[in-house]
């Protein structure tokens, strides 16, 4: 069966198994033209490669993974993504992500959302130490654009990339 459709479109995947075979599947019903996803599992043992959703969807510009682990970050090209927002339930999500790496390869302006409010307690003091390597705190009235929001218990931190720092 194949859809065809005029414009981007909004897709939302819930409670699938995200392989990387069914991924292509679900690209090639739609053609790839999938502007905004929104994956949401049960489980956060689900797994998600990103790399394989950046080439399934190379219009992807929105992107929300809520209660799932992602897996091999890096995506193989440039990519179109202006937004990425996570929620952070486990530390193997981002230790030892190349954030400078992985900021190149999106769209000018990227932004990523990290939402801690389901990390348990006795993991924060080691995601601020990785945010912290990577980051630094930025106030967002000098210029309104951070490169890291991250939100807990409705409220946001904001960053900038080291290398994107005026000093």
């Amino acid at each position: 069966m194949e859809i065809v459709l005029p414009e981007l479109i909004l897709m939302t995947i819930t409670k699938c198994n995200t392989t990387p075979s069914f991924i292509r599947k679900v690209a090639s019903v739609v053609r790839g033209r999938v502007h905004s996803l929104i994956i949401e599992m049960q489980s956060p043992l689900n797994t998600i490669c990103l790399s394989t959703l950046f080439a399934a969807f190379p219009d992807l510009e929105t992107l929300s993974i809520e209660y799932a682990l992602l897996t091999s970050w890096m995506p193989n090209q440039p990519t179109k993504l202006q937004k990425l927002h996570m929620d952070v339930h486990d530390l193997d999500a981002i230790r030892g992500l190349d954030f400078k790496k992985f900021f190149e390869k999106q769209a000018c302006n990227f932004r990523m959302e990290l939402d801690i409010d389901l990390l348990p307690v006795h993991c924060r003091s080691e995601f601020y130490s990785i945010i912290n390597q990577s980051f630094q705190k930025y106030n967002r009235n000098n210029d309104g654009f951070a490169d890291l929001a991250v939100g807990f218990s409705a409220r946001e931190t904001f960053y900038k990339l080291n290398d994107h720092f005026l000093i």
